[in-house]
């Protein structure tokens, strides 16, 4: 969310998305050493997305002010198997499908040009991707344990967003990502029969390909991060687990370029150079109970 007076304002203002997965699965031992796994996604996603608008009759002096929104409830699917060495070693494999949404809701513009102010139907077609991972886990000793695992996200779906309005209009976002990959790795030590200690380190690779492309709405980068956290067991039924993650978001640039004007492309533009660098704090806290 940025204020509405600062030098972006035309790119982005408010941007707001929620998406929430109903994933009921299930689970069979096909052997001692090999377990396979299905579930299904009932997937809602929610969205805002609000700008200021260029009103050429009242330059840089009044803006207009556009805001669509529009949800939707999307299927989808997610497949696993995990093989057994022996107890101390396991892989396992994973997959999440691709989740269709054609977001429907509506478009509000006011204080812009004559004949494009009000109220009209939107609609927008948007994929959440579907993704790869491989994971492995070795017990070393009584103590100590390490995993690690790779993960492919198939962002390149994410090509352009084609916002389609009833008045006819439409407003296309060139978005352009790639496909990305995310490694982690991690230890847990376990310091007695009720603690236990874990750290681990994440590399998550952006998938936006260019300055040109990174936008306000997602100035999205590179980014290290690294966790702590630790499993409290006092007795079979009760667990309190607690974790804490560190992001750190490596410099971006934007070199984007919008029109200010629906038509003639081109005639008048705006052109957002800006430096992004940030940082970000995790915290979980879970308690489960066992009857």
């Amino acid at each position: 969310s940025y204020s509405n007076n600062w030098v972006g304002r035309y790119h982005a203002l408010d941007s707001e998305v929620t998406v929430i997965d109903v994933n009921p699965s299930i689970a069979y031992r096909v052997n001692d050493n090999l377990s396979l796994g299905f579930g299904v996604s009932a997937q809602y996603a929610d969205a805002k997305l609000t700008q200021a608008l260029f009103n050429p009759f009242t330059p840089f002096t009044k803006d207009g002010y556009a805001e669509v929104k529009g949800n939707d409830w999307s299927f989808g699917f997610n497949l696993g198997a995990t093989y057994e060495f022996d107890p101390d070693t396991r892989v396992g494999l994973s997959y999440r499908s691709q989740v269709k949404h054609t977001l429907e809701g509506d478009r509000s513009i006011s204080n812009y040009i004559p004949g494009r102010n009000g109220t009209v139907s939107a609609e927008v077609d948007w994929t959440a991707p579907d993704w790869a991972a491989l994971a492995a886990y070795k017990r070393l000793n009584p103590q100590w344990a390490v995993m690690a695992s790779v993960r492919w996200t198939n962002w390149s779906t994410f090509q352009n967003l084609d916002l389609k309005y009833a008045d006819g209009s439409s407003t296309l976002i060139e978005e352009n990502w790639e496909d990305s990959w995310s490694f982690n790795i991690g230890v847990s030590y376990d310091y007695t029969s009720d603690w236990t200690f874990r750290a681990g380190y994440v590399y998550d690779q952006t998938p936006i390909s260019s300055a040109e492309f990174t936008t306000p709405r997602i100035p999205d980068a590179n980014r290290n991060a690294f966790g702590l956290g630790f499993s409290y067991h006092p007795d079979k039924q009760l667990s309190v687990d607690f974790g804490y993650m560190y992001i750190d978001f490596e410099d971006a640039s934007s070199d984007n370029t919008i029109n200010l004007i629906p038509s003639p492309a081109g005639l008048i533009t705006d052109t957002l150079r800006v430096d992004y660098s940030g940082s970000g704090n995790l915290v979980g806290l879970q308690a489960s109970y066992r009857f």
